[in-house]
C-alpha cells in the first residue's frame, strides 16, 4: 500500500522543505573537527579533546587499526594513532564515528541501514584512493564519499516517525521509493549543519546529477563501491584511464575487509 495522502504530504515538507530535524555532531567529536583545522593544533591538544568521551578514542581505536589505516606494527595508544595518522586523517575517523553512531542506526531497519553505511564507507575508502591518483581533494573526497547517501537513513526515521504519529505501520516496499528523490539534498543539508566544507555538501547534493570535479569523483567512487565496471563518463570527465581506475580497484580487498570490520 503506498504512503498515504497526509503522510506523503508531511513527509515532503519534510524532505524538501528544510523542516526535517537534523542530528548535531557529539560535542567533543565537534571540537576536535574545529580543532584539525586551525594551524596551532598540536598532538597534545587533539589527544585531550578526544579524551574526554572514553567511547570515542574505543572508536578511534577500533578504526586505526583496519586494514585501510592500519601500520606496519599495531597502534597502542592515541597519541601514537594521531602522530602516526596525522590531523587530517583523524579528523576522517571521527566522521566515520559519528555518522555511524548518530545517523546510521534506525531501529526495526537494522539491516537495510548497516547496509547503507557499509557502502558509504566503501565510497569513502574508493573516494580516497581516487583523491591521491590525482593527488587532490583527499580529505573532501572522504568526506563526501562519506555522506553522500547519509540522508537515506534519516528520511527512513523521518518515515517512521510520522507512521507511529498517525498509529499505521509502515510497508518496507515504501521506503526506499521514498527517500530516494530527497536523500542527496537532506545529506547536504546535514554536511552544512555539521560545518563541513561548501563544496563537500554541494557534491553531497549533485552525485547522482555532477557537475563538478567533485561531485564526478564521488559519483565513480559510488559505482566502484557497487562493484560497477562502466564508470567511463564519470573517469574520463576526471581525466582518468581505464588502467587508472584499474590500478585503485585492485585495492578493493582492502576496503571491502575494513568495511567488514566497521559495518
Amino acid at each position: 500500500m503506498a504512503l498515504t495522502a497526509s503522510i506523503q504530504t508531511r513527509f515532503s515538507a519534510l524532505a524538501t522543505g528544510g523542516e526535517l530535524s537534523l542530528p548535531i555532531l557529539p560535542d567533543a567529536i565537534a571540537r576536535a573537527l574545529d580543532l584539525a583545522g586551525k594551524p596551532d593544533c598540536d598532538l597534545r591538544k587533539m589527544s585531550e579533546v578526544v579524551r574526554r568521551d572514553a567511547s570515542l578514542v574505543a572508536h578511534v581505536m577500533r578504526v586505526v587499526n583496519t586494514p585501510a589505516y592500519a601500520a606496519a606494527t599495531k597502534l597502542v595508544s592515541l597519541d601514537q594513532a594521531i602522530g602516526r595518522l596525522g590531523f587530517v586523517t583523524i579528523k576522517q575517523i571521527l566522521l566515520v564515528v559519528a555518522s555511524q553512531a548518530r545517523v546510521f542506526r534506525v531501529a526495526g531497519f537494522e539491516t537495510e541501514v548497516r547496509a547503507t553505511f557499509a557502502h558509504c564507507l566503501a565510497t569513502a575508502l574508493y573516494a580516497t584512493e581516487i583523491a591521491k591518483h590525482r593527488k587532490r581533494l583527499g580529505d573532501e573526497a572522504f568526506m563526501a564519499g562519506l555522506l553522500h547517501d547519509i540522508g537515506r537513513p534519516l528520511l527512513m526515521q523521518a518515515l517512521i516517525d510520522l507512521h507511529r504519529e498517525e498509529r499505521m505501520t509502515l510497508e518496507p516496499e515504501n521506503v526506499w521509493p521514498s527517500v530516494a528523490a530527497a536523500h542527496a539534498r537532506v545529506g547536504g543539508a546535514l554536511a552544512d549543519r555539521w560545518g563541513l566544507p561548501p563544496r563537500v555538501a554541494e557534491a553531497i547534493r549533485r552525485h547522482h546529477s555532477p557537475d563538478n570535479e567533485l561531485s564526478h569523483l564521488v559519483a565513480l567512487a559510488d559505482l566502484l563501491a557497487h562493484g560497477k565496471e562502466d564508470v567511463g563518463s564519470h573517469a574520463a570527465v576526471l581525466d582518468m584511464y581505464p588502467e587508472d581506475v584499474a590500478e585503485i580497484v585492485k585495492r578493493k580487498d582492502v576496503i571491502d575487509q575494513t568495511v567488514k570490520e566497521l559495518a
